[in-house]
């Protein structure tokens, strides 16, 4: 019994010295910081440090729109909301799923145009730049001196890239560019409209920066937009843009 006491209690000093020293290693000034990186998965180049595990974003642009189909030009405010996420050991693959929607009417001739632009773009991190596949959906609607000119969707797919610059480790500032093409257009009573109105090619470029306004949670986004697209009639093809200043916040977390 002796014996068994003395083997004991070594091992149970030698156990408590070891919780001890792993509670005083936690809360030394280092060690707190790393521990807190480790729960809030807050680490690595300032790039993945950007790429939140899960985030909701949305910004207000001031928006200018030249539509050739409605014939007039107007700026308004558009809103665009984004859900997204980063995935793997250095959060290298996203999904970001995002949706533009305008209602623009033109006073200058009582016309007006609706579209929404609804995108899901998968892209992975290689460095500064980010390769994107995207599938998409687009709705337009022109009415034009109360005649409905256009009323259609079309469902298609795009590519493009991001290139991403760490300016400090709280701003980032991006360059995209996206190609979109929509080989399906159909009339709003889901048949598909006849041949001589279609929906043509899409392309967009966004200029942003990305300020930390927290370590973990809240970006600061602004950024410069332009979109251009093309709706086909009668083997015309009318040029449509949209573009302007952005502002926004994102809403993120680790884990």
């Amino acid at each position: 019994m002796m014996f068994g006491s003395f083997t004991q209690r070594p091992v149970r000093s030698g156990v408590c010295a070891f919780v001890i020293a792993f509670i005083g290693l936690m809360f030394e000034p280092g060690a707190k910081s790393a521990f807190a990186q480790t729960r809030s998965q807050v680490y690595g180049s300032d790039l993945e440090k950007q790429a939140m595990t899960v985030f909701v974003e949305a910004d207000m642009a001031q928006t200018t729109y030249d539509s050739k189909t409605a014939e007039s030009k107007e700026s308004q405010q558009t809103p665009t909301y984004k859900l997204g996420g980063w995935v793997g050991e250095n959060r290298n693959v996203g999904l970001i799923a995002s949706t533009t929607e305008s209602s623009v009417p033109f006073v200058l001739n009582n016309s007006s145009m609706r579209t929404a632009m609804k995108d899901i773009k998968m892209r992975a991190r290689f460095g500064w730049i980010s390769p994107t596949v995207a599938a998409t959906l687009t709705e337009v609607k022109v009415v034009k001196a109360e005649s409905t000119v256009v009323d259609l969707y079309g469902t298609g797919y795009g590519a493009g890239a991001e290139v991403q610059f760490p300016l400090h480790d709280r701003v980032v500032v991006a360059a995209e560019g996206m190609a979109f093409t929509t080989p399906s257009s159909f009339a709003r009573n889901a048949e598909p409209i006849a041949p001589e109105t279609s929906l043509g090619d899409r392309v967009e470029a966004d200029v942003s920066a990305s300020v930390d306004l927290t370590r973990r949670t809240l970006d600061l986004v602004v950024g410069y937009k332009v979109r251009n697209y093309s709706i086909i009639i009668d083997d015309e093809t009318k040029k449509e843009k949209a573009q302007g200043a952005y502002v926004g916040l994102r809403l993120g977390l680790y884990f």
